[in-house]
């Protein structure tokens, strides 16, 4: 059995709402500014409980009310069920384009 190193979860994938850039970053630090495209992104808040061992940050795209967080790999869940639950509906949210143009996120 293949056991997962502690940094597969902390590390996800940020992808911008404005232009669709992505790229990987610990799932607590996402980018305030994206590099391609130059959007800006605010903090709003720290969601707790989430991942086991720190918060995670939600930002929305300045300007906007577009909610965005770090994508998960793989994820440690904490026992904040209703902060679990928030995170997983703004995933939902970043997703639903992508489901939307390709018809699955599995191909």
């Amino acid at each position: 059995m293949k056991v997962l190193s502690g940094v597969f979860m902390t590390f996800g994938i940020w992808k911008c709402l404005r232009c669709g850039y992505t790229t990987n970053t610990y799932i607590y630090m996402p980018l305030k500014i994206c590099p391609s495209c130059g959007a800006e992104y605010e903090e709003v808040k720290v969601l707790e409980g989430v991942h086991i061992a720190h918060g995670i940050p939600v930002t929305r795209l300045k300007g906007t009310n577009r909610l965005n967080v770090v994508l998960p790999i793989c994820i440690s869940l904490g026992e904040n069920e209703e902060a679990i639950k928030e995170y997983f509906k703004i995933v939902d949210g970043i997703l639903k384009e992508d489901v939307e143009k390709f018809g699955t996120l599995f191909r």
